[in-house]
């Protein structure tokens, strides 16, 4: 398909032009696309299905984008009935492809500006685009949703989506990737124009999708589902990131940034870890009180995580509307990561599970991730957990003393244990000798 970027449609005005620069739906950064394994660089493109017109006309997609029909077909079949049942309805009065486009006329200008690019596509053709798109979405989300998340299909079910078992996972990242979205205003749009006025359906279009989301994302928080103000939300992508909100009570620190090391580094400083208890993958809590101890929720790694975080990412790096939380979250990650070593011992405490390789891979997609990304120390809601490791891991008591532990474990630190006390004790009053030098 044709791109250009000096062509508009009529009826997009100088103030809509000038919000292409801050447009809602871009595509992946460059940067970011290189970085990284080949299968990687693949991440932010669709493997089933194309929604929305950056990958619209892919040849490689043509089997969903003729399935898409059918799925349609079926839905509105459906929808009708159901309508017909409750209220008087004639065939005439009938929701229809046509009706739709129609009935979202006055939506196109705003959702063309959507877009990072202009695409040189007929209203009408672009219309009947984001209706097809979108119906399809909505059917797909609402098929889901009636057979319990997929747990009672009916053994009758011809529809190849619905049939197979890798299809609906991978349909599920397709969805959710950057340059394959919707405005989400026309998707609340076209929900209300097939659901409104029938009773079966007693739930809003953003419910239906963090249902759907819900069910393949373990770490996804629970409570999304009893309320979640999907206000301002532009796309789907970002509806998904708008779930996630770290629980951050202390202000960001501002100093200077410092590395905090791996996993085995922070070990030697004498701070435990151990797996959180929070589904929100994004609860990482340092407590000092007593023993210093990392709380880490668990990260489920599989086939879904790395597209994820990547479009997530990617999302955070093209626009200041978001927080960049999920940044900081795989930049801290991958410095605690830095070796198949520090993925073993993550594993071995429950924190990490994975389900795509040996340790190697985990640490190898874990580092690639953060790659070509940039984040700045005052947006990091981890600050204050970075500053707070580092301080300790300065100090040379925490250091030995960390070192003395992890030796008593070995069947033969007891032998040397004497010798790293006396060291403690000796750098412990060397250090406090020169302190009060400094101020003599």
């Amino acid at each position: 398909m044709k791109s250009t970027m000096n062509y508009f449609p009529l009826g997009i005005s100088d103030q809509d032009l000038e919000s292409r620069c801050i447009a809602s739906i871009c595509r992946a950064p460059l940067g970011m696309r290189r970085a990284g394994e080949d299968r990687a660089r693949h991440a932010y493109d669709p493997e089933l299905v194309s929604i929305g017109p950056f990958h619209h006309g892919n040849p490689a997609l043509k089997l969903m984008e003729e399935h898409k029909s059918h799925v349609i077909s079926r839905g509105l079949e459906r929808i009708n009935r159901s309508r017909r049942l409750e209220v008087s309805v004639n065939q005439e009065g009938a929701i229809t492809m046509d009706s739709l486009a129609q009935a979202i006329e006055g939506l196109e200008p705003r959702a063309r500006v959507c877009y990072s690019e202009a695409f040189d596509i007929h209203s009408e053709k672009f219309r009947h685009m984001m209706v097809l798109d979108g119906l399809f979405i909505i059917e797909v989300f609402d098929r889901f949703r009636e057979s319990n998340g997929g747990i009672s299909w009916d053994e009758a079910e011809t529809d190849l989506i619905f049939r197979s078992r890798w299809m609906l996972p991978v349909l599920m990242l397709d969805l959710i990737k950057l340059e394959n979205q919707l405005p989400f205003f026309v998707l609340e749009k076209l929900f209300d124009l097939t659901h409104t006025g029938n009773n079966s359906f007693s739930y809003t279009f953003t419910y239906l999708a963090l249902y759907f989301y819900a069910s393949f994302n373990p770490s996804m928080p629970k409570k999304c589902l009893t309320y979640h103000d999907s206000k301002g939300v532009v796309h789907l992508l970002e509806l998904f990131h708008s779930v996630y909100k770290p629980n951050v009570n202390r202000c960001p620190r501002y100093d200077r940034r410092r590395s905090i090391g791996s996993i085995r580094d922070i070990r030697l400083a004498d701070i435990k870890f151990k797996r959180g208890q929070t589904s929100n993958m994004l609860n990482i809590i340092y407590d000092q009180t007593g023993q210093a101890v990392l709380e880490i929720p668990q990260l489920l790694i599989d086939y879904s995580t790395g597209p994820l975080l990547r479009n997530l990412v990617a999302l955070e790096q093209s626009t200041r509307s978001v927080n960049p939380y999920f940044t900081s979250y795989v930049i801290f990650f991958a410095e605690l990561v830095n070796s198949p070593q520090d993925v073993e011992i993550l594993r071995r405490g429950n924190v990490i599970v994975s389900l795509i390789g040996n340790d190697e891979e985990v640490a190898t997609l874990l580092s690639n991730i953060r790659k070509e990304v940039i984040l700045f120390e005052r947006e990091c809601y981890l600050s204050s957990v970075r500053g707070d490791i580092s301080d300790r891991m300065g100090s040379v008591w925490y250091q030995v003393r960390g070192r003395l532990k992890l030796i008593l474990l070995d069947p033969f630190g007891k032998y040397v244990a004497l010798l790293i006390t006396i060291a403690a004790l000796y750098l412990t009053i060397i250090q406090t000798v020169f302190t009060v030098l400094q101020y003599v």
